[in-house]
């Protein structure tokens, strides 16, 4: 065989042994076919970036075994290698034996085609499934659409770096399944064109899309009928049976939670990089399918339904509702929710070494329920579920997420068999717990309603729960055991006020002048044992160690009280209610007078009419009928005090008449005490009332 029965001018780089230097140089020269070199010369090949001296011999050498050398060479270098070129020369004989004959060239045209033709033209390359070698040449020769497939001819793809027979007939093998063949002549075909027919039949390209996946998945196995057979079809789709394995496990389709590249890598003897390089490579395939995923969806759906929770509670939930066939954990169905871009509308809380998943929209909601029971649980001692709906401004159904939610991140402990009284136990202070030992700690025993009562005194705790619940906190604080009605204190369990304090002192009183005394002596009791007045009074109302019999008669908290007793203590009291009244004085002056009792006396401080102590609020100065300065006077509400001093001066006794005059301008008040005539001298004016009186101007 002689040079000229065998023309190598055509033949590619790809069927020669070369370097990577020497072919990456061609390709950047995008130089195919032996005829490109043939053409460049010497100092060309030099000129080349990264094209040395070695590169320059190794090109001449290759030519020289095909007889061939470079523009301005005198000769070919080195001698013609034969069986090379018969090599060559049978390989090309079997090329073009196994070529397909191509037909005629078939004409089509874009726009008047019909639909169906033109929605498979414009149907985008990258949804199709296609080797690697192949997408490489797509990508190189800048095809986006079937219709620019089409428009090539075999010879045009095997002239591509890379691309030979094998990969021309797999791309004539795709057109053929559409319809099409190479080599299509498209006369009206503009790239624009195309894109807009591509826009035009988004929908339905779509929809054929999901159509051919269905076909190949149903080639790979029936339908599913759970999550676990839904994943594992897709995967075996992604890759071949070993891969597909992999892609399972790493991403927990199985059920288990997500593993990563190493751990999968260690039982599979790989790398961890191999594992990423085949979860990469099966990513980038999976879009190119819009494969459906019911079941996933489904489960995804369930999740927001039972959050939040924790992750085992979520698993079991999704096996329950018959979406998989054993436990399947959410980190996985959030996995494959990530790669099949469904939104994945979760946060994960971690609380107690407990993964809790809630709904996003929702966090910072939960983290308020847990501070409200955290806080509520200091104030009052328990919370009812309604009024931490009512808080949260939610309807009353979201509560039970609300609950779920709290019994994972904190300890809570519920009150009743309704589950609608709770309390976190594990709050450092507890109102309810410390009245109600407080109670149970001056007392042998108490009526579950007298202990409720109780503790409802203090204006710290606005409310108090039922009876029932309120005797089921109470043992389970420890502080007493309930019998019937009746609450028993546990030894050593409870604390009783100080003894020097406000409390100490009138349980000190009633324990040695009681149990039960009259409301004056009681105070003039406490008063004598070294209590202020103002705190005597504010404490008989609000401690819960002293009970209130009615009509100012006191006792100690559990005090048995036989019939009549009360009746007895306040037959011997005057029953005609106090002298009040008020006006304006002649000058001016606002005044009001009223009758004092016992208690006025002593503490010193006046109840005054709304109309009177809406116009008399904040500070004033006090003066004596002489006016003299003595002092100050408080009015906030309907109260005004201070004036136990001005009072004892004036030498004030129970029944007598006590008068104030308000100048709202100066902000003093004059107090004045006499009889029942001094009202009268009041509204006629402050002058005639001294003169009645005596006093000096």
């Amino acid at each position: 065989m002689n040079k000229s029965s065998f023309d190598t001018s055509g033949l590619t780089f790809d069927r020669f042994k070369l370097s990577v230097r020497t072919t990456n140089c061609l390709r950047v020269q995008m130089l195919v076919t032996i005829r490109d070199l043939n053409s460049k010369s010497a100092a060309e090949v030099l000129s080349w970036p990264n094209a040395g001296r070695k590169t320059l011999n190794e090109l001449r050498a290759l030519l020289g075994r095909l007889g061939l050398k470079l523009v301005g060479d005198s000769a070919p270098i080195g001698a013609i290698d034969l069986a090379l070129l018969e090599d060559l020369e049978n390989v090309g004989l079997d090329e073009k034996l196994e070529q397909p004959v191509e037909e005629p060239n078939k004409i089509l045209y874009l726009n008047s085609s019909e639909t169906d033709t033109q929605r498979k033209l414009v149907l985008p390359l990258s949804r199709l499934t296609i080797s690697v070698r192949s997408q490489t040449l797509i990508k190189t020769a800048k095809l986006s659409f079937l219709g620019d497939l089409a428009q090539l001819k075999f010879a045009n793809i095997v002239s591509y770096p890379n691309a030979g027979r094998k990969t021309a007939n797999e791309l004539a093998g795709i057109l053929e399944e559409f319809g099409f063949s190479l080599g299509t002549v498209i006369p009206d075909w503009t790239a624009v064109r195309a894109a807009a027919l591509n826009q035009q039949f988004h929908e339905a390209l779509a929809n054929d899309t999901r159509i051919r996946d269905k076909k190949l998945l149903k080639a790979i196995a029936p339908e599913p009928h759970c999550l676990e057979d839904e994943l594992t079809r897709i995967a075996k789709a992604l890759d071949n049976e070993r891969n597909a394995q992999l892609l399972i496990k790493l991403w927990g389709w199985n059920g288990d939670p997500p593993r990563t590249l190493e751990s999968v890598g260690q039982e599979l003897q790989l790398t961890r990089e191999r594992v990423r390089q085949i979860e990469a490579r099966a990513i980038k395939r999976l879009a190119r399918y819009d494969f459906e995923t019911p079941h996933v969806k489904a489960a995804v759906t369930i999740l927001r339904r039972a959050a939040p929770t924790s992750d085992v509670a979520l698993a079991k939930k999704i096996r329950e509702e018959g979406i998989s066939k054993g436990q399947f954990s959410p980190w996985s169905v959030q996995t494959a929710a990530e790669i099949f871009h469904i939104r994945w509308p979760f946060e994960v809380v971690n609380s107690n070494r407990t993964k809790l998943l809630v709904l996003s929209s929702e966090v910072e909601m939960l983290q308020r329920a847990l501070s409200i029971l955290r806080r509520k649980t200091a104030e009052l001692g328990c919370l009812n579920t309604i009024a931490l709906a009512s808080e949260l401004q939610i309807p009353e159904p979201r509560i039970a997420g609300v609950l779920r939610f709290l019994e994972h991140a904190t300890q809570v402990s519920w009150l009743d068999d309704e589950r609608q009284w709770l309390y976190a136990p594990d709050t450092a202070r507890n109102r309810l717990m410390n009245l109600c030992s407080k109670v149970l700690a001056v007392c042998d025993s108490v009526y579950l309603s007298d202990l409720r009562h109780a503790v409802t005194k203090s204006r710290r705790l606005p409310m108090c729960p039922p009876k029932k619940t309120l005797g089921a906190f109470v043992e389970q604080r420890g502080l007493g055991s309930i019998e019937g009605t009746i609450v028993r204190p546990i030894a050593g369990m409870n604390t009783p006020p100080p003894s020097g304090s406000a409390e100490g002192i009138m349980l000190a009183v009633l324990n040695y002048h009681g149990p039960i005394m009259d409301g004056d002596e009681f105070a003039e009791k406490c008063i004598a044992a070294g209590m202020n007045p103002i705190t005597f009074y504010i404490y008989r109302m609000v401690s819960p160690v002293v009970s209130a019999l009615g009509k100012n008669v006191y006792c100690k908290v559990g005090t048995e009280v036989a019939p009549g007793t009360v009746e007895g203590m306040v037959a011997h009291r005057r029953s005609t209610p106090l002298v009040a009244d008020h006006g304006w004085t002649p000058d001016g002056k606002l005044w009001f007078a009223t009758e004092m009792s016992r208690q006025v006396i002593t503490a010193g401080s006046f109840r005054l009419a709304q109309f009177i102590s809406d116009l008399v609020q904040g500070d004033w100065q006090v003066k004596l009928p002489d006016n003299t300065l003595m002092g100050g006077a408080v009015c906030r509400g309907r109260f005004i005090w201070s004036f136990r001093k001005q009072l004892a001066l004036l030498g004030a006794e129970l029944s007598d008449i006590a008068a104030f005059e308000f100048d709202l301008r100066a902000r003093t008040v004059v107090v004045r005490v006499g009889g029942s005539d001094l009202i009268e001298a009041m509204g006629e004016g402050t002058g005639s009332v001294e003169e009645e009186l005596a006093l000096p101007p």
